[in-house]
């Protein structure tokens, strides 16, 4: 099967359409005007078949935001192991993995910046579990630079925060397809706290090829 991108995916079968599709409902109405009904019918597909997947929207909303998730933190991952050698520049390809997955999906960054947050403890939880992924993809930063601060899993947290909020203000002011363009100061800070600043500098002010948006 052909992998399409749509808005907000990278769709491989019909239940990652499902979700896309939904996700694009959410941005034109807001999830509370959002039914699994009106997504049925946008899908071409029967109320049944929806159902076979998610039992409600909310279920549809959290699963549009995992998948999402895995996702990213799939293309990250792949960027990361691809720059073998060089530590810091593994993580500088990570990361602008995820900013162009991110600049890529419109819709799954308004699920995720105006939507989810409304949907409670669970969402929240939700929040907490990528925000822990993402500290596990910095432990190799730790590891290489032979040194620890004081307080790891906190300074994990503070730059998994700090993406977060870049990425929420970029959306929120219209401009999330310039997201990438935030890679050179996305890498430096995140460099930074394990190989210094001169390492950050030679990360940040590596020239990217110009590749089509």
């Amino acid at each position: 099967m052909s992998t399409t991108q749509s808005s907000s995916f990278l769709v491989r079968d019909q239940r990652e359409r499902l979700l896309a599709v939904f996700a694009d409902l959410v941005v034109e109405r807001g999830l509370s005007d959002v039914s699994l009904k009106d997504l049925a019918a946008h899908a071409g597909v029967e109320l049944d078949t929806v159902h076979s997947y998610f039992d409600t929207e909310e279920e549809c909303a959290f699963a549009a935001t995992q998948a999402a998730a895995e996702q990213c933190f799939s293309a990250a991952a792949e960027a990361f192991m691809s720059t073998s050698g060089d530590c810091p520049m593994a993580a500088r390809a990570a990361l602008e993995a995820m900013l162009r997955y991110f600049a890529g999906a419109p819709s799954l960054v308004h699920l995720v910046v105006v939507e989810h947050p409304r949907l409670g403890e669970r969402a929240q939880s939700m929040r907490h579990r990528y925000m822990a992924t993402f500290e596990e993809f910095l432990v190799p930063g730790f590891a290489a630079a032979g040194q620890l601060p004081t307080d790891p899993k906190t300074l994990s947290l503070l730059i998994a925060g700090g993406i977060f909020d870049l990425l929420s203000r970029y959306y929120l002011d219209g401009r999330l397809e310039q997201l990438p363009d935030a890679l050179p100061t996305v890498a430096y800070f995140t460099v930074a706290p394990f190989f210094g600043l001169k390492e950050a500098a030679r990360v940040a002010s590596v020239r990217a090829p110009d590749v089509a948006r």
